[in-house]
């Protein structure tokens, strides 16, 4: 196949993913414009987009967690959505990053970095979605 594991840990076969992504994020937008969905669905694509660019920049330095990232960005979106009886589910981030450094996945400052990331975009979509 293309990857050499599930996790695509060499950093030279992740532009191919992030390739991908935006492929798949783009047809989702397409498929929201064309059904005549409700617009602010637009939103989360669309900062996806940005994310998945910013997470190829930073790919070329080091090998950011999107694991974590991801994770972050799910966890706040289902606190602002389902309210503050979900926010035990914030002890998920720590635990997946935890679990990418101890499967030697990435390194601290991977996982760092990835929930930095996480944290930017979590930002910018409740502030746009309000």
């Amino acid at each position: 196949g293309i990857f050499t594991n599930f996790d695509v840990s060499k950093q030279t076969q992740r532009p191919f993913l992030f390739l991908a992504a935006t492929i798949m994020v783009v047809v989702g937008m397409i498929f929201v414009r064309l059904t005549s969905q409700v617009s602010y669905l637009m939103i989360p694509l669309f900062v996806s987009l940005i994310a998945i660019g910013i997470y190829q920049v930073i790919n070329r330095k080091i090998k950011a967690s999107v694991h974590v990232g991801v994770l972050t960005i799910f966890v706040t979106l289902l606190i602002l959505i389902f309210g503050s009886n979900l926010l035990p589910s914030v002890i998920l981030i720590p635990i997946v990053a935890w679990a990418r450094i101890t499967e030697r996945e990435h390194t601290l400052l991977e996982v760092i970095t990835g929930f930095i990331i996480g944290v930017v975009f979590s930002i910018l979509l409740i502030f746009l979605l309000q």
